[in-house]
């Protein structure tokens, strides 16, 4: 869906206005005044000292007149002190949740006649002793019904402020790739090393184009090494997704964040 194809064009990083992260309002607002920004926000659901799982809501509120036909975001998270375990839609309109990236969260849905205002969708955290944490709202993609974007006209607002545990160090950076540029080989897989740094020995999720692939070994800390095959293999009784040539955006992510982009060229041999 379209959502999901504008994270590797690249990401709009919605500016709130005022301090990047605040407060969540109690409840889930469902509008606000005609002429104001739309408003996408979190709100944690209020439950027992008991209970070891914090559930989150997606709230969304509209001016009068305005709807939602498509959205795409991210939420960010200390996975030092939570783990995300499942996202629930809400009933209106179709979405497609990532919960399997530590510290991040990705939602992304589309309804033609609209989302209903209010909780959007609601997400359960399994607290890794105390608090939950801070967590950072990113929208990259807000359309009405008609396909024009919102995202001039929206901010996000997160829950609390997001201070990772102190044993975090810095996000991992991406510095180049070794070949930039390599050809798709048939029936076989084509070789890239990553160079950066701030990789951890287990762990490294790599976010390929639209594609989450699962766990990147590195042994120094500042190199990963990527195997390309020309499709990847798909769930179910789906056939392969064959990777055609063209730019690809490479991130990655593990404990410490999310890394910048950096682009893969792919060629047909």
């Amino acid at each position: 869906m379209a959502a999901l194809r504008s994270a590797v064009a690249g990401l709009l990083l919605l500016t709130t206005r005022g301090a990047e992260v605040l407060s969540a309002q109690a409840g889930c607002p469902t509008t606000v005044p005609t002429g104001k920004p739309a408003r996408l926000s979190l709100a944690a659901v209020a439950g027992t000292t008991r209970d070891t799982v914090t559930v989150v809501r997606v709230c969304l509120a509209l001016p009068p007149g305005i709807k939602v036909g498509s959205f795409h975001l991210e939420i960010t998270y200390d996975s030092l002190r939570a783990r995300a375990t499942v996202a629930r839609p809400a009933p209106s309109g179709t979405q497609a949740a990532n919960v399997l990236v530590p510290g991040l969260v990705a939602i992304a849905g589309a309804a033609p006649a609209g989302f209903a205002r209010g909780t959007l969708s609601t997400i359960a955290f399994r607290r890794r002793g105390g608090a939950v944490g801070g967590m950072r709202v990113t929208l990259l993609e807000l359309n009405a019904v008609d396909g024009s974007s919102l995202l001039s006209h929206a901010v996000a607002q997160g829950l609390g402020v997001l201070t990772p545990s102190s044993t975090l160090t810095a996000a991992p950076v991406l510095e180049r790739l070794d070949p930039a540029s390599t050809a798709i080989v048939p029936g076989g897989v084509a070789q890239v090393m990553i160079h950066g740094r701030g990789f951890t020995s287990t762990g490294n999720v790599l976010m390929f184009g639209s594609a989450v692939l699962g766990d990147l070994p590195s042994s120094d800390g500042s190199t990963l090494r990527l195997l390309v095959p020309n499709a990847w293999p798909s769930s179910g009784e789906a056939p392969p997704r064959v990777i055609d040539a063209g730019v690809y955006s490479i991130r990655v992510r593990n404990t410490r964040g999310l890394s910048n982009s950096i682009s893969l060229t792919l060629t047909s041999p």
